[in-house]
């Protein structure tokens, strides 16, 4: 088996139900503890406020030893106004919110879980696409 060095998660946010963590975070399991030695990058795109995910980052951030850089991207855009397009690809509104959702969960849950040797890396929808309307 070789080493793992990057790990890329996709995760598909269309119109997805889940359990969010924001209504109750008092029954997030705690995975068995597995020794990932090697991983140094992961980035996981469409990081949402489901419970499952944030159960999988904070194991991620407790047994990734190696750990370097630990990217949650909020959307899943194949294109963005910061990366040259005019304009960002349009995400169904459930998905924004989503979106939005998610940010207040890192901020949350993740935050405090991140070690000080890991760069934390959050990109959430463009502030100037899709804005949320209070």
């Amino acid at each position: 088996m070789s080493d793992i060095d990057i790990y890329h998660v996709q995760v598909t946010q269309e119109i997805v139900e889940h359990d969010s963590v924001l209504g109750d975070s008092s029954h997030l399991r705690q995975m068995p503890g597995h020794c990932h030695a090697s991983i140094k990058d992961v980035k996981i795109i469409g990081f949402c406020s489901a419970i499952s995910m944030v159960e999988l980052t904070v194991h991620i951030l407790e047994n990734a030893v190696s750990l370097e850089r630990l990217t949650l991207d909020t959307v899943c855009y194949d294109l963005r106004c910061s990366d040259g397009a005019s304009k960002c690809s349009v995400g169904h509104k459930n998905m924004i919110t989503e979106a939005h959702k998610a940010l207040v969960v890192v901020r949350s849950y993740i935050l405090e879980k991140v070690p000080s040797t890991v760069e934390l890396n959050v990109v959430g929808p463009c502030s100037q696409c899709h804005a949320v309307e209070n």
